[in-house]
């Protein structure tokens, strides 16, 4: 059962692309993208309220039956929260699970520069070193710590989501999924 985990930036094309791969693949939850997957969670007793928590079902989504797609999960923990020891140790613990399960886990992570992420999330306007800051970060985990994965790195700049999901959906064919 295989676990797609969709990380990047506000605006990259996260959340259309989990739903484009829900849709079009079948898989049971796209969790962190509207109310009715985290409805199913809950009736498996998990209980996530962000991607912080994602712990949770990472700890449990090999046993659930079913495909699933993360719209963010503990990377993003890491990248948009408060580094320290606690977010150090629980991302350890996280990679720890996943590499349990290593063949049944990939990760893709969606990347766009400035320009393009202020056009589609204008929150991010006037605040480019944060994101300079927060795309390193990303860029550091795909390379160091998920390079031993299955993991995929697309540029969304000037592609339509169509196009995002066509090259996804070259690279799962890579792994008969």
């Amino acid at each position: 059962m295989p676990l797609i985990i969709i990380e990047g930036l506000d605006g990259t094309g996260k959340t259309s692309l989990a739903e484009k791969l829900k849709k079009e693949f079948g898989y049971g939850i796209a969790f962190g993208t509207n109310r009715g997957d985290k409805e199913v969670l809950k009736e498996l007793n998990i209980h996530i309220n962000d991607y912080h928590e994602d712990i949770h079902f990472i700890n449990q989504w090999s046993s659930i039956g079913f495909n699933a797609i993360c719209d963010r999960s503990f990377i993003s923990g890491v990248v948009y929260g408060k580094i320290n020891n606690k977010t150090a140790m629980l991302f350890d613990y996280c990679m720890d699970r996943i590499k349990e399960n290593s063949e049944d886990v990939y990760f893709i992570l969606l990347k766009a520069d400035n320009k393009t992420i202020v056009e589609r999330d204008e929150e991010w306007e006037g605040k480019e070193q944060e994101l300079e800051m927060k795309r390193y970060l990303y860029s550091n985990i795909f390379k160091h710590r998920l390079k031993d994965f299955n993991s995929l790195i697309i540029n969304t700049n000037e592609k339509s989501n169509e196009e995002v999901f066509k090259e996804v959906e070259e690279w799962l064919k890579n792994y008969n999924l």
